[in-house]
């Protein structure tokens, strides 16, 4: 009984009485020991815990805040991305405009420069024709070589003083005596022959290229064999010597001695230029030729 713990409990039912062994008071001690014992470091957990709550709490609060300001600030940052991606599509435009017009007035420069070296080019092809031309109807013959009308045409007809027919080789014109007669181009007078027979007083240049021209039935002569004389140039004064029915001048052209039509070559002149060209037996090709490369 001695190492017993008498413990009464009194209530409303009565009185109970508890007996505690040595053992069972030893653990209640130890208990109660234990539990003065965590109570403080229970507390001091609790303490603990809530100050790390709190700086977790804080640190947390800390990170949401700088989080929230990563937020704007990204947002901010894509607000300028595609803000400078506007600008920079609005700029690409302006340098694809700006390069389509400088395409555009480098077309319109190379166009002008085209255009500007075709009319050169065009105006240097006429200057070089008209050269020509000028040339060759300064050393073939060309035009009237007597301010007067024809009276009688190339080719077959009777002769107005024997009465038989006969080639007609060259063209007559009327011309009273002491007409003037001019060089129908450039040339050298390579015969002058005084004669009363046939075609009289007789006159001939020899020209450029293989042509010739002759003067019959002249009064007299106002050159002399071998002196040159240009287009136009006074040579003789028409007359009646010879075998004629009346005062005239006969004019022939030749090509290599062989006689044309001076009618084709009377009216040759700028305006008809190129029409010489159809004239048959005649090399034009190669005189033209022959012409534009003395004239480079």
């Amino acid at each position: 009984m001695f190492n017993q713990t008498t413990i009464t409990i009194s209530s409303m039912k009565g009185v109970k009485t508890l007996y505690l062994s040595s053992f069972s008071k030893n653990v209640i001690k130890l208990f109660v020991a234990i539990t003065l014992l965590i109570y403080p470091a229970f507390g001091l957990y609790v303490s603990y815990s809530n100050e790390t709550f709190s700086r977790l709490s804080s640190t947390l609060n800390d990170t949401l805040n700088n989080g929230h300001e990563l937020y704007e600030t990204s947002e901010q940052l894509l607000a300028d991305k595609e803000e400078l991606y506007t600008d920079l599509t609005e700029k690409e435009l302006e340098v694809a405009e700006l390069k389509e017009q400088v395409e555009i007035a480098e077309a319109e420069r190379t166009i002008l420069a085209s255009k500007d070296a075709s009319e050169e080019a065009a105006k240097a092809l006429e200057a070089q024709r008209n050269r020509i031309i000028s040339y060759m109807l300064a050393n073939i013959p060309n035009g009237k070589p007597i301010n007067s009308n024809i009276s009688s045409g190339y080719g077959d007809r009777i002769h107005p003083v024997t009465g038989t027919k006969k080639m007609h080789r060259g063209t007559d014109f009327f011309a009273n005596v002491g007409t003037e007669v001019f060089a129908s181009a450039d040339g050298i007078i390579t015969e002058v022959r005084p004669s009363n027979r046939g075609s009289g007083n007789f006159l001939r240049i020899a020209h450029a290229y293989g042509f010739n021209s002759s003067y019959s039935h002249l009064k007299s002569f106002k050159v002399k064999k071998g002196d040159f004389v240009a287009k136009g140039d006074l040579i003789a004064l028409t007359g009646n010597s010879g075998l004629t029915s009346g005062p005239h001048l006969h004019y022939e052209v030749r090509y290599a001695n062989r006689d044309q039509n001076p009618k084709r070559f009377i009216d040759w002149n700028e305006e008809n230029f190129d029409d010489i060209k159809t004239i048959e037996g005649i090399p034009w090709l190669s005189i033209f030729g022959q012409v534009e490369k003395q004239l480079k």
